[in-house]
């Protein structure tokens, strides 16, 4: 998934359970950074209206409101890897073992390296994939994975045949989706959102049924353009609520 969607799922995960901790593992990007993204994120679940990026990146007092009840809620359940040092399974792991985690964040994919490299590099990142799936049995944890297909990835590869829409997943895990812009281009409307669509690649036990939404990059939500709004959900993107009865 991408990194803006994998926020979404980690803050959601923290704020539905308040016994949850995290681990998330940077390959690249800076602490600051994560969170201004997740006063983002968090603003809307928390109540208190949605957040844009830019007020959190300026520091606004509705910015600095949401990260201080995001902490309130998730305070010492939110452990950070070091940024500074190679993103590998054993460092993960030592953080899960010494933390309790039982959500990781992986970010991302193609900055995660094994004993293998400068070597053959799909198989090298078919490798790591089953390690890290072993590394969640073994450990009774989640893990969501950020990941930039375009990149280090090939047709051959196991990753590379999800972004390409390939049936053959071979994936140890149940429920599998995969998101890209609605009609494979990345495409913004005039209210500044995108289309995008969740293609259901594998769901154990139920009808497989693609998602078709919109990404509002501003406040960093998805929504469904055609539902009708409902009064549990007011802090549904304002770009969202312009277009419904």
């Amino acid at each position: 998934a991408d990194v803006a969607d994998v926020e979404e799922l980690h803050v959601g995960a923290l704020l539905h359970d308040r016994e949850l901790k995290a681990l998330w593992a940077f390959g690249e990007g800076a602490p600051d950074e994560l969170c201004d993204r997740i006063a983002c994120v968090a603003s809307g679940p928390l109540g208190l209206g949605l957040v844009t990026r830019d007020e959190c990146e300026h520091r606004k007092p509705k910015a600095r409101e949401s990260a201080k009840a995001f902490v309130d809620v998730a305070d010492g359940r939110l452990h950070l890897l070091n940024p500074e040092a190679e993103l590998t399974i054993e460092r993960i792991e030592a953080g899960v073992e010494s933390t309790g985690a039982r959500l990781v964040v992986i970010d991302y994919f193609q900055l995660l390296y094994g004993p293998d490299r400068g070597k053959d590099r799909v198989h090298e990142l078919d490798t790591l994939m089953d390690k890290l799936k072993r590394m969640a049995i073994r450990h009774k944890c989640a893990v969501l994975i950020a990941c930039e297909v375009s990149k280090a990835v090939s047709a051959d590869s196991r990753a590379g045949q999800i972004g390409r829409h390939s049936a053959a997943i071979d994936y140890g895990c149940y429920n599998l989706f995969y998101g890209d812009y609605d009609g494979g281009e990345r495409v913004e409307s005039t209210d500044g959102t995108i289309g995008v669509v969740w293609h259901c690649k594998k769901l154990k036990g139920r009808r497989k049924q693609n998602l078709s939404l919109r990404f509002d990059g501003a406040t960093q939500t998805f929504f469904a353009p055609d539902v009708r709004r409902h009064d549990e959900f007011v802090n549904s993107p304002p770009s969202a609520s312009e277009k419904l009865p």
